[in-house]
């Protein structure tokens, strides 16, 4: 049987990570050229592995070590410079793969990284603006927030003319998302359209894309003078969806004062009560919080203290630290036994906030000018710097 063939809209989006690594890892041949070319990604992620274990023996052994790190920044060894580490690591790798030095990094999967003194701005902007011209949208009047206050999705009930159109432009939205966090609600939101959208659905997103217009330039900026403590913030909005009363959680998680990962999804199932929405919204956070943790224990960065997890629900922190469930939370057990026993283990802290200091606020509902551009600053997000001076000439106020 012929398989069918969807004639879909596609953007342009770079190599998946799989293929990037075969890509730049291929392993060398022993006995034959040939041989090579039958390794599979499993195959060259083992012989990766057992490189770095090699290379960490080796240290080892010439240094007396006992634990060695890999060459990377904030992992130095005090006899060896950064570079002379990495070109150290660098040839033993060349010894098991075919692989050259590109220098500095500048573009990785369609994100342009600009290099400063004091650390590094992640954008998308090229990519963003082919999205604009797919659209036709290069020349559009730009908004100062992605989505009205006032938002009637059944103003204009019209079937799209071109769904696949549609979906194209939401799928591309989504990868844009990786350095634009402040576009995470409002793509979220607009996804869950995508079997049937009508012409107020598309209004939407041409509501985003005019958003997009004027922050063109904007994108993470990481910076290096930090510390390595992990935090969390988490929120909730309790019935959220007008359609469904399905809340939504939202939270984001920073290594000292950079941003590293965020959230903005619709829960499952309908919460009976806020508590309830906020719990769960905190036990999704902690098991970010959690896998985080593991992540950089496997890249042998100490975390100097507890990982804090905040939230602006009084209920909900009780229960954290309260080992007596009330019959109104009964529901919510298994999220309950999972926090709570972080928190008893102490792997976990939780911490009160003020609902105006919720950072995880701008995951879970449609914000203000005033809040948008009060949040874009604590979630990193600067215009990237240009030598000519006209990284602000989008910017909507």
């Amino acid at each position: 049987m012929t398989p069918r063939i969807r004639n879909e809209v596609s953007f342009e989006t770079p190599k998946t990570r799989k293929e990037t690594i075969h890509m730049q890892f291929k392993g060398k041949a022993k006995v034959e050229d040939d041989e090579s070319s039958n390794e599979t990604p499993r195959d060259v992620d083992w012989k990766l592995a057992r490189t770095v274990q090699r290379y960490q023996k080796e240290q080892e052994e010439d240094y007396g070590l006992d634990d060695v790190s890999l060459p990377v920044r904030g992992n130095p060894r005090k006899d060896l410079s950064h570079e002379v580490q990495i070109a150290q690591f660098g040839q033993v790798l060349g010894s098991e793969f075919s692989m050259k030095d590109l220098g500095p990094l500048h573009h990785f999967l369609g994100i342009e990284v600009q290099t400063m003194a004091d650390g590094m701005h992640l954008s998308q902007t090229h990519y963003a603006y082919t999205i604009l011209e797919r659209a036709l949208m290069t020349d559009c009047q730009p908004m100062p927030t992605p989505m009205a206050q006032k938002l009637d999705l059944t103003s204009d009930d019209t079937p799209v003319a071109d769904p696949s159109f549609f979906r194209g432009l939401v799928g591309a939205l989504q990868y844009l998302t990786l350095t634009r966090p402040d576009l995470s609600y409002s793509v979220n939101f607009i996804s869950q359209f995508m079997h049937s959208p009508t012409m107020a659905h598309f209004k939407c997103v041409r509501r985003i894309l005019r958003y997009l217009k004027g922050t063109i330039h904007f994108g993470l900026s990481l910076t290096a003078n930090t510390s390595l403590d992990l935090c969390a913030f988490s929120d909730a909005d309790w019935a959220g969806c007008p359609t469904t009363r399905r809340s939504t959680t939202g939270y984001c998680t920073f290594l000292g004062s950079n941003i590293i990962s965020w959230c903005a999804k619709k829960q499952s199932t309908v919460a009976r009560s806020s508590t309830e929405a906020e719990y769960r919204a905190m036990a999704h956070t902690a098991a970010e919080l959690t896998w985080l943790s593991y992540i950089l224990a496997d890249l042998h960065i100490p975390i100097s203290r507890t990982p804090v997890l905040y939230g602006d629900n009084l209920s909900a922190l009780y229960l954290t630290v309260k080992p007596v469930f009330h019959a109104r939370s009964k529901h919510i057990e298994l999220d309950y036994h999972y926090v709570r026993e972080r928190v008893a283990q102490g792997a976990l802290v939780t911490k009160h906030v003020s609902t105006f200091h919720q950072l995880a606020d701008i995951f879970t509902k449609i914000m203000t000018k005033a809040r948008l551009a009060q949040f874009r600053t604590k979630l990193c997000l600067q215009p990237r710097h240009s030598l000519r001076g006209d990284n602000n000439e989008y910017v909507v106020e």
